[in-house]
């Protein structure tokens, strides 16, 4: 009978152990659905992050072609601004160059009128004499009349040796002195010109150039005057640069350092673009010692 209940036993235990094994199959196939899902959510996460990159890369081309457009945008209008300056300059230039034909022309009509009147007055003087009435050798004698005295023709005054020439010429004439190194002959000569026209633009050079002169003879008190003159005369003029920056050399000469470097500071800051404050710049950094008294060209 034992033989018989072990099979009995076996059917009967079977259906108990495949159902653990059946639940067991099932959760497999939930875990695997789950993993499914997850894996189609990561898929959709992929492409989401990707058409995001997409678009972020879209922005960003856009806002680089944005930023080069503003960028030649910058540069166009900083060019034109460049350009509008250099336009600015040069009509400014042009301008100074016409003021200064004005008042060149201005100094030769002056001139002109000048000795105008000069001639006028020597020829005003020239004829004024008197001289006795004609007689009629035909006429009847008549009592003698009292004796009519001619004076004697007055003298007519000298004209000035600067008469007809302008201050222009004048200036020239004394600029050839210098060139060949007379500088004496040219001290002279720019004194003229500053006695003749003392109003013109040509003192203004005048006093510059006796200034260099001076330099030249090693005269340096003589230069710092004619330097200030010119400095007061034409505060603005193309010599001021120049002539600032040679005062800064006188005294630098004379060994006074101090109003040397306020010459100098001064030279690099009414004129930082001029090729004066540049020498200026260098002698403050240098800061040399007086000239000894051989005169050196300056």
């Amino acid at each position: 009978m034992q033989k018989y209940l072990t099979p009995a036993l076996a059917l009967l235990l079977l259906p108990l152990l495949a159902s653990p094994a059946a639940a067991q199959n099932k959760e497999h196939q939930q875990m695997e659905a789950e993993l499914r899902m997850l894996q189609e959510q990561n898929q959709q996460l992929s492409l989401a992050f990707q058409q995001a990159m997409e678009a972020i890369k879209a922005l960003n081309g856009r806002f680089d072609a944005a930023m080069e457009a503003m960028r030649k945008g910058f540069a166009d209008e900083a060019l034109a601004t460049k350009n509008m300056a250099g336009d600015v300059g040069t009509i400014a230039e042009r301008a100074r160059d016409s003021d200064a034909r004005l008042r060149s022309l201005t100094d030769e009509i002056k001139a002109l009128q000048a000795s105008v009147a000069a001639l006028a007055s020597n020829l005003a003087q020239g004829g004024n004499t008197t001289s006795a009435l004609p007689t009629d050798p035909n006429a009847l004698p008549t009592t003698a009349a009292p004796a009519v005295t001619i004076p004697a023709p007055t003298a007519a005054a000298p004209l000035p040796s600067t008469i007809g020439t302008s201050p222009s010429r004048m200036l020239q004439g004394a600029k050839g002195d210098y060139d060949r190194g007379d500088y004496t002959l040219a001290i002279t000569g720019f004194d003229q010109v500053i006695r003749s026209y003392p109003d013109s633009e040509a003192a203004i050079e005048a006093y510059y150039w006796t200034g260099e002169s001076l330099l030249y003879l090693n005269r340096n008190g003589d230069a710092i005057t004619a330097f200030n003159q010119a400095l007061q005369k034409g505060p603005r003029s193309q010599y001021a640069s120049s002539a600032m920056f040679k005062r800064g050399v006188a005294q630098e000469r004379q060994g006074d350092l101090a109003a040397a470097r306020a010459s100098y500071e001064q030279t690099v800051k009414q004129f930082p673009t001029s090729v004066d404050a540049t020498l200026a710049q260098q002698r403050l950094s240098r800061q040399t010692p007086a000239a000894t008294s051989t005169p050196a060209r300056p």
